[in-house]
């Protein structure tokens, strides 16, 4: 059995690897200022109700990937009205 995944048959110059060694310093920087921004961002506090709606965002979108995978049919809104509990339990066989 062949274990080689199908994208690099079709695409073998895709290889998912970079080398930096001749990397320019340009890139070098942008790179810095990417991690430094990274950085910042993970230490700002976000008001508790912006929070809480950003939470509640991707969670929906998280039920809704992976239930999707099973077969959901449910929309994303129907998935939020759920976790909000504005909808009865929705069973669909």
């Amino acid at each position: 059995m062949d274990n080689t995944r199908a994208y690099l048959r079709t695409h073998p110059h895709l290889t998912f690897e970079i080398d930096l060694a001749h990397a320019r310093w340009d890139l070098w920087e942008l790179l810095g200022e990417v991690k430094a921004k990274c950085e910042q961002l993970a230490t700002v506090l976000l008001p508790p109700e912006d929070a809480r709606v950003l939470n509640r965002i991707y969670l929906a979108k998280g039920v809704l990937a992976t239930t999707a995978i099973e077969g959901n049919t449910l929309t994303e809104e129907e998935v939020s009205a759920r976790l909000e509990g504005t909808i009865p339990r929705v069973v669909r066989y």
